[in-house]
């Protein structure tokens, strides 16, 4: 198609000569910096016979007029590119060869010479002399759009993303804004992990065409893999504006904002999600998770039922359901959900210590919450955590003695710990070691000054 451009555009420039035989003509024809000489008239009958034989696709006689302008004058450099693009099209590549490399002698840096020897590797499969072509074409004129663009075309073939992304940002400096070229350089650096890049590149793209929805998703995914996430959150909330019934970008925006500890922002996400599409899972195990960091465990609980009816067997549901049952002292349903993730992942040190503490907490079944607390510690020995619940299922089956031992590595764990101090206080309490209970309870108090549980022991020990 170029050659076909640039035959026509030769021929309506030539035409004027017709009326002024032998006049001087300077014209840039195809791309920059391709001059005619003075003319023969001779020459320049040939040459617009030829150009008409060429759109008419007899390239035998175009061929032949083009041979009789080169007798002519055979310093005709137009005229030897437009015999060897004929060439080229015919695949007489060595005869195109031999013609722009005559012209290259006179003129090194003849552009339309140079495009014409670019197709010929091309052609010819030689793509890294085609490269080493057009990149001299390109840096002698930058503005050649032609030849970032076939540059462009090779690199990417080859995988070569980075040389790729040097002509795609080139084109954008010549062309100026152009929202499929923003967005193919920013793919580029997206794949090579150049995110600052790409945000830079979208950023720049967005200030044009603001309202752009594939400019914003772009920009909206480059700042959150370059972990910019409140500005991830900000393009997103754009787009949510823009977007209404986009569930994505919805659901963008309360991930994102629970990743970032911004549970209200994700609620309110969540909900717009949840009214465009009710009963989405996802949707709501998230809702129902910044529910809970909120501690709103009633609507968390409506909103994570409805997930656990839709996957009974998720996890990370059951984990969030199970606390906001013993907190309302629903035990039979907090003791179900347990024993379904522990069908699931028997070996769960987490769910077995929590289940285990929840038993002892209620003095019963002491032994199965033994036998899952020392399971946990199997895996965790030196939990404190673990320790503590090991220490407190001891305490309930009043074994004291063996209570105190794993109490006072939890508390050697976590020093800063109120329950366990008050757990360390009870057992030495029942141990009758009253003054190293009532430094525990003390030492608990300290951390919490407001308990007035802590308080009373306090005081009740201390007369």
């Amino acid at each position: 198609m170029r050659h076909r451009i640039y035959k026509t555009s030769v021929f309506l420039l030539i035409l004027p000569l017709l009326w002024s035989c032998g006049s001087r003509m300077h014209s840039q024809i195809g791309t920059q910096d391709s001059r005619y000489d003075a003319y023969k008239p001779v020459a320049v009958q040939h040459l617009v016979d030829a150009l008409i034989a060429d759109m008419s696709g007899e390239f035998g006689e175009a061929e032949m007029h083009y041979r009789f302008a080169l007798l002519s004058d055979s310093n005709a450099l137009p005229v030897s590119n437009a015999l060897a693009e004929d060439y080229l099209e015919l695949g007489r590549y060595d005869e195109a060869l031999v013609l722009v490399q005559r012209v290259l002698i006179k003129d090194p840096f003849n552009p339309d010479a140079l495009e014409v020897l670019a197709d010929i590797h091309i052609r010819q499969h030689n793509f890294d002399k085609a490269i080493q072509t057009l990149e001299l074409l390109s840096r002698r004129y930058p503005s050649n759009i032609d030849a970032h663009y076939r540059l462009i075309t090779i690199y990417e073939v080859q995988g070569k993303a980075k040389e790729a992304a040097v002509h795609y940002a080139r084109l954008l400096d010549v062309i100026g804004a152009n929202t499929l070229l923003s967005l193919k350089l920013g793919e580029i650096y997206m794949r090579s992990r150049a995110y600052d890049k790409a945000v830079d590149v979208y950023h720049r793209a967005r200030s044009s065409d603001p309202n752009n929805t594939e400019i914003l998703s772009a920009l909206a995914m480059a700042y959150r893999f370059n972990k910019e996430i409140p500005k991830a959150i900000e393009i997103y909330e754009s787009l949510a504006e823009l977007q209404e019934d986009n569930l994505q970008v919805h659901a963008s925006v309360g991930l994102l904002s629970i990743q970032s500890g911004n549970y209200e922002k994700a609620v309110r996400a969540f909900r717009h999600a949840d009214r465009l599409q009710p009963n989405n899972f996802d949707f709501l195990r998230s809702l129902g998770f910044a529910l809970v960091q909120l501690k709103r465990s009633v609507e968390a609980l409506d909103v994570l039922e409805r997930a656990s009816m839709i996957n009974g067997r998720d996890l990370l549901t059951m984990n969030l359901l199970a606390p906001i049952y013993q907190n309302q002292k629903r035990f039979t349903q907090s003791d179900s959900v347990f024993e379904r993730i522990l069908v699931f992942e028997p070996n769960n040190e987490v769910i077995l210590n929590n289940y285990s503490y929840s038993l002892a907490e209620r003095r019963t079944r002491l032994e199965k919450a033994r036998q899952m607390i020392e399971k946990a510690l199997k895996k965790a020995p030196d939990n404190g955590h673990y320790l503590d619940t090991m220490g407190w299922v001891l305490f309930q089956q009043e074994e004291y003695a063996q209570a105190l031992i794993y109490t006072q590595r939890a508390v050697a764990v976590h020093p800063n710990s109120e329950e366990v101090w008050t757990h360390l206080g009870e057992i030495h309490h029942k141990l009758g070691n009253t003054k190293d209970a009532l430094s525990a309870f003390q030492k608990a108090l300290t951390i919490n000054p407001d308990n007035s549980m802590l308080t009373e022991k306090i005081n009740a020990l201390s007369h």
